[in-house]
């Protein structure tokens, strides 16, 4: 399965990659998130617990990043098991730039495979939800940047701050982690209640 879109921030490309690597905006945007470990500079280990046909379980997954140029570009890898659902696996490809209209155009393509009862849902029905979910996702993100985005542009703008280009500060994994993990894992809550 392939989902490829993408969309429009109401912010910089510094200022919108800084706000994905913020843990405290993607709670805002991703729920479900009781433990989140990390291994080491690129990888993480991640719990969530969501209710799915009534039940409450409990998805676990690893997120391995690569190929991370700030602010203009991310590989995350992951793959998500739960005991009765089965497992997904695949990568995202994410990609900033600066968009003609001011902002920045966020271009992501979403790569996945699923086994045991996932892989028995069909792909178009997956592709359907993922599809869905991103959105959501998407839709959160683009709402809290319009509230909150000039205080990051601000923050970059102010004296002393490093500019996003200049490195990957520690919280950068753990976002793309959380934002990664928690597609795949809702997409399997989706699934199992719809």
């Amino acid at each position: 399965m392939q989902v490829t879109d993408s969309e429009w921030v109401p912010s910089s490309p510094d200022a919108t990659w800084k706000a994905l690597h913020d843990p405290e905006v993607l709670r805002q945007c991703v729920s479900g998130c009781e433990t989140l470990q990390r291994k080491s500079d690129t990888e993480y280990a991640l719990t969530l617990c969501t209710r799915l046909a009534g039940e409450r379980h409990r998805f676990t997954g690893r997120i391995l990043l690569s190929d991370e140029r700030p602010p203009q570009c991310l590989q995350v890898v992951f793959e998500g098991t739960e005991e009765h659902a089965g497992l997904a696996i695949g990568h995202v490809d994410v990609t900033l730039e600066k968009a003609d209209q001011g902002g920045t155009r966020l271009r992501y393509s979403l790569h996945a495979a699923a086994g045991g009862a996932l892989a028995q849902i069909g792909p178009s029905h997956l592709e359907q939800v993922s599809r869905e979910l991103v959105d959501n996702f998407f839709t959160k993100f683009v709402d809290y940047m319009v509230e909150h985005g000039k205080a990051y542009s601000a923050a970059m703008a102010a004296p002393g701050a490093v500019a996003v280009s200049e490195g990957r500060g520690p919280g950068t994994a753990l976002s793309w982690l959380m934002v990664a993990g928690a597609v795949v894992l809702i997409a399997l809550y989706y699934m199992f209640t719809h």
